[in-house]
């Protein structure tokens, strides 16, 4: 069975300007709950906004994103952006983790 699996890694730039955003909102983007900002992430795997979010299976966040992203204030969880086998068998289980995943 072919999967096709979606990849996501903001670079330096584009984590600028998510930071710029923040700082110049009047809105506290910090109290935005995680729910609302997970699924903005998300979109992110999406080809454009008319395309619908990819299954949660098939979507991977680079580690270095996600943790860029909270070291920023951003509200979200580690256990939002987990694969199926993650979820299931528990990330630090050596026989399913993909540390290509996380550069």
């Amino acid at each position: 069975m072919n999967k096709v699996l979606y990849v996501v890694k903001y670079h330096d730039v584009e984590l600028g300007h998510i930071n710029r955003f923040m700082k110049r909102t009047s809105m506290d983007v910090t109290m935005l709950s995680t729910d609302e900002v997970t699924k903005a992430i998300r979109r992110s795997f999406a080809a454009d906004e008319r395309d619908p979010i990819p299954p949660r299976e098939q979507c991977y966040l680079a580690e270095s994103s996600f943790n860029t992203l909270q070291d920023l204030g951003l509200p979200i969880e580690e256990a939002d952006f987990l694969n199926e086998d993650e979820l299931c068998y528990g990330y630090n289980n050596s026989y399913f983790r993909c540390d290509w995943r996380f550069n």
